[in-house]
């Protein structure tokens, strides 16, 4: 039996999804990166995401935790500030395979990522072998 459905039309409406660890990381990264500034409605305040906002304000970023939002005021794409110690991770597995692809490209600057205990057991070489071979 063969049916056939017509479009319905266009989808309107707002839809919210539920605060996301893994968005979140994501969403103040991008922040960070940009030049204008970010809203992220809906963070997720964990351990995991508060290294993420302390790990981009040592890169230069400003950050503002409101009720409903966090806005990131980021440094540009190729601006990031060079700490003067260590980034740390804390525990944060998505904050330590995704942030130093964005401050390889960091030209002329070098950055330390470290974090807890457990973070460093963790394997790191299919992050760190993409990033050597940059080099």
């Amino acid at each position: 039996m063969n049916m056939r459905f017509e479009p319905s039309g266009g989808l309107h409406g707002r839809l919210t999804a539920p605060a996301d660890k893994s968005l979140s990381h994501r969403a103040a990264l991008l922040g960070a990166m940009a030049s204008e500034p970010v809203r992220i409605e809906n963070y997720l305040h964990a351990a995991d995401t508060t290294s993420t906002l302390q790990a981009v304000r040592a890169l230069g970023a400003l950050v503002e935790v409101r009720e409903q939002e966090v806005v990131v005021r980021g440094t540009g794409l190729r601006e990031a500030r060079e700490p003067e110690g260590s980034i740390d991770v804390g525990n944060a597995g998505t904050l330590l395979r995704l942030l130093p692809g964005w401050l390889a490209a960091q030209e002329g600057r070098s950055f330390t990522v470290d974090g807890d205990d457990s973070i460093r057991r963790r394997p790191v070489d299919r992050v760190a072998e993409p990033l050597r071979l940059m080099s």
